[in-house]
């Protein structure tokens, strides 16, 4: 197939494929990387469509570092830029830098700017490119700062912006000061920021320079008498999701800012210190949507929970509250308000030792939940569970999360109760091949993805099991390991692994809230220690 200059494509069928189709087609695959680059080869068309999809965010399709992004970027310097980088920055001789050049612009086409991820780039381009030069000098540093300059100076509309520094030793370039740096951040939509050495100016700036951001993402924020970053939040005037990470300090100004928020949908705090805080301006944000408190600490009655009980209206459909003291009555109002719109939830052993009966509330208050996580300590929370699950009729995703339980006198109750609308089932506990072959036997959806725990010995007789399961119902297919337990090593043959795998993918699923959950019972205390 090949495009005409109509902007249409013709098939030898004469079927004929619009720049509106093709655009549509490509949405589902902007991070399929593979697939886009096999549609490079296809035509100049499909290449010139294409190649702006790419490098959109180029950081974000790397997996890893890649020195040929930043051998692409020079190419697209002038020769007194090139000359500039490599006689005076790098120090090293390049007889060929005047004799190649980049078939578009790229600068102009990026979309992110990833200070990390374009550091540890340059790190692997300079090691390549130094290979025969003294390995000393801060090379690195200076490299990644001049093609910031030459991004923000050609850059015009950036939407993405990472800021995040994972060392403490190296200093986040002073990026406002550059000239065009209101120009290029104007545009800025997704703000990822935060470190130990951001800027002491960075967001008195981002304040001048920015007003449409929706979605800000708070990282390591230590400052007590800072106001600037409060500042930022309340002056956006679309900001629907912000998320603060290991913040403590100044929390009282950064929560009190989501009042002026009148469109923010979603609040997540993570390892958050609410000693100073209180709630007021959380609790007036109606239309949120998403609450999640993972591992915060200080949020007392009267500060923390008092306004949320007198003042929210929140109708939620994603609550996540784990290693985190609760409010019985808070959580109470927030269920039943929520009612049928809650779809996504996440609990813990400390929200379920404080409320034992909130199992109860969510089958009682919330029928309508798809993505169920919950975190057991006994057995009989796991029996508490089965009238939650018996009253759920759209639940797609069910994770449970335990300490070493044995749940074989009861996992097969739990199989009768499941509902039909399952697709993922994610059991992390003690499960023998001959109780796991009963469960599945028992449980009539068709589960589509299993994740066990590798920790508790998933052996040949399991895999048998689980293969026989995927031969027979025709539905399973992935199978998923998490590593929680100190004693993990799957024990299963090649020679069965292999065979499995004509039916099932293998597969190790990344939970980003597993540091939450606790190895074994001696982990408990860690709930109230200081982490930060």
């Amino acid at each position: 197939m090949s495009f005409n200059k109509n902007n249409s494509e013709k098939s030898s069928n004469n079927i004929i494929l619009t720049n509106e189709c093709f655009d549509e087609i490509v949405q589902h695959l902007l991070n399929d990387k593979n697939t886009l680059y096999s549609f490079l080869l296809v035509n100049r068309h499909f290449c010139r469509k294409i190649v702006p999809l790419l490098w959109s965010k180029p950081f974000s399709l790397s997996i890893h570092p890649s020195k040929i992004l930043i051998r692409t970027l020079i190419l697209c310097l002038s020769i007194n830029e090139k000359i500039h980088l490599f006689n005076d920055i790098l120090k090293v001789r390049d007889e060929k830098i005047e004799e190649y050049s980049a078939l578009f612009d790229y600068p102009a086409l990026i979309r992110e700017l990833d200070f990390w991820s374009l550091f540890e780039c340059v790190r692997v381009w300079i090691k390549d490119v130094r290979s025969k030069y003294s390995s000393t000098g801060s090379w690195i540093n200076d490299t990644t700062f001049y093609l910031i300059r030459v991004l923000i100076r050609r850059g015009q509309n950036i939407k993405y912006l990472h800021l995040i520094n994972n060392d403490k030793k190296i200093e986040i370039p002073p990026i406002t000061r550059l000239p065009k740096a209101n120009v290029a951040f104007s545009k800025l939509q997704y703000l990822y920021i935060g470190g130990f050495h951001a800027d002491v100016k960075l967001y008195p700036k981002l304040v001048e320079y920015c007003k449409d951001i929706i979605e800000i993402n708070i990282v390591h924020y230590h400052k007590s008498s800072d106001s600037s970053l409060a500042a930022l939040i309340r002056s956006q005037h679309r900001l629907k999701k912000i998320t603060y990470r290991s913040v403590s300090g100044g929390t009282w100004r950064l929560v009190a800012a989501l009042s002026q928020t009148h469109f923010l949908k979603s609040v997540s705090f993570t390892c958050t210190d609410f000693t100073d805080a209180s709630s007021k301006g959380l609790a007036a944000c109606d239309n949120l949507e998403v609450l999640e408190l993972l591992d915060c600490r200080g949020n007392d009655y009267e500060k923390f929970w008092k306004p949320i009980i007198e003042r929210s209206k929140f109708r939620l459909k994603k609550l996540s509250l784990a290693r985190t003291s609760i409010d019985q009555e808070a959580i109470e109002i927030l269920l039943r308000n929520a009612g049928e719109i809650l779809e996504e939830v996440t609990i813990d052993y400390i929200v379920i030792s404080m409320m034992p009966y909130c199992l109860e509330m969510l089958a009682k208050n919330c029928p309508n939940i798809i993505y169920l996580k919950l975190f057991l300590c006994h057995l009989e929370e796991l029996s508490m569970l089965f009238s939650t699950i018996s009253n759920t009729f759209k639940l797609k995703q069910l994770i449970i999360r335990t300490f070493n339980m044995d749940v074989t006198s009861i996992l097969p109750k739990l199989a009768k109760l499941v509902p039909s609308s399952l697709r993922l089932l994610d059991m992390d506990m003690m499960i023998s091949s001959k109780v796991l072959q009963e469960f599945l036997n028992e449980c009539k959806a068709p589960i589509k993805r299993l994740i066990l725990n590798a920790g508790h010995t998933i052996t040949d007789d399991h895999i048998v099991v689980i293969t026989q399961y995927a031969k027979e119902r025709g539905c399973l297919k992935s199978l998923g390991y998490t590593y929680r337990a100190l004693n993990w090593g799957c024990r299963i043959s090649q020679e069965v692994e292999n065979k499995a795998k004509e039916l099932i993918s293998f597969y190790n699923p990344e939970d980003s809230d597993d540091f939450l959950f606790p190895l074994d019972r001696n982990d408990e205390l860690m709930a109230t220690d200081t982490w930060y």
